[in-house]
């Protein structure tokens, strides 16, 4: 397997006696993204072992600094303590680099992937910064929305194609399907984490989320009580559900499905009008990420079903833009 050879390569960078923990804490992440993007223009899967182990290593830099952020005791910070996690993510940013650098690609390869995985490391650790000054609107929400997410997985995308020979056209082409599917995980995320029980960290006073953004912040007859109960979710189990069901009746919940939903129809119809060689496996990733959001609608026993409720949204969407 590619992502077995990856791991073997960046593990064999990582290797140093004096920070032996380098190599227990290295997790593979993004692969589908990479290969997505290989496979849409025509490339062999058996040439990214070395993208992949770099993305790895860059994405594990960002995550253990974005775990450092969030005061995530999840974190590796937990075990070592926030200077060696620091250490750590640095030591996993710059071996990223490495890799690519040392690499069988040709030159002006090797150049673009530093150059893609330069940015998604600098573009989200701007958006982690957003997150850390509390995000406390809608607008700012979206707006880390593009620093944060997206460029993470266009950039994936686009590396996968750019070690593939791809053309410039499909590189920017696949970077734009990338930040939209990065919404969209962002935003199935949130509403995963604002329904989970007990209550997710997405309920603390220094975090938030697209639908708690909704409810708080969009009048309804219950937003002082929610605004009221949010921070207590963490003491009762009844604060909880009842701010869970004022998620729903105040809209907050349908707002975020309707943003899920045109998100979905600007991702599928930027694939359809691209020249992409084989757009199967970016359908699939969309399949694969709308199934779950399908059947929690159509399980809701609504006097609509999702087909009727995409419609209605595309079509206001399409009216008002």
């Amino acid at each position: 397997m590619i992502e077995k050879k990856a791991t073997e390569i960046a593990l064999n960078y990582l290797l140093h006696e004096d920070f032996p923990q380098l190599i227990k804490w290295f997790t593979v992440n993004r692969v589908d993204m990479i290969k997505a993007g290989c496979l849409a223009v025509g490339g062999e899967i058996s040439n990214l072992s070395e993208a992949i182990a770099a993305v790895c290593c860059i994405h594990m830099g960002i995550k253990i600094i974005d775990d450092l952020i969030d005061e995530d005791q999840r974190g590796i910070q937990a075990e070592v303590g926030v200077g060696q996690a620091a250490n750590a993510a640095y030591i996993y940013q710059a071996t990223g680099i490495k890799i690519i650098l040392e690499s069988n690609y040709p030159y002006d390869q090797k150049m673009k992937v530093i150059d893609y995985l330069i940015h998604f490391s600098k573009i989200t650790s701007i958006g982690q910064y957003y997150d850390a000054t509390q995000i406390s609107t809608i607008n700012n929400f979206y707006h880390a929305l593009e620093l944060k997410s997206g460029p993470l997985f266009g950039d994936c995308m686009r590396i996968g194609a750019v070690v593939s020979n791809a053309t410039e056209e499909e590189t920017q082409t696949l970077y734009q399907l990338g930040v939209i599917y990065g919404y969209l995980i962002q935003l199935n995320d949130d509403l995963s984490d604002t329904f989970a029980t007990p209550a997710s960290n997405d309920w603390l006073p220094n975090r938030t989320n697209l639908p708690l953004l909704y409810a708080s912040n969009l009048p309804h007859e219950k937003q002082i009580r929610f605004n009221q109960i949010r921070n207590q979710v963490f003491d009762s189990e009844t604060m909880l559900a009842e701010a869970q069901q004022i998620l729903i009746s105040s809209g907050a919940y349908f707002k975020v499905i309707e943003d899920i939903i045109w998100q979905s129809y600007l991702f599928h119809d930027l694939l359809e009008k691209s020249s992409l060689n084989n757009k199967q496996p970016l359908e699939e990733l969309l399949i694969e990420l709308m199934d779950p959001v399908i059947k929690k609608i159509n399980k809701l026993k609504l006097t609509f079903d999702y087909q009727e409720l995409e419609s209605w949204v595309i079509n206001r969407r399409r009216q008002n833009a």
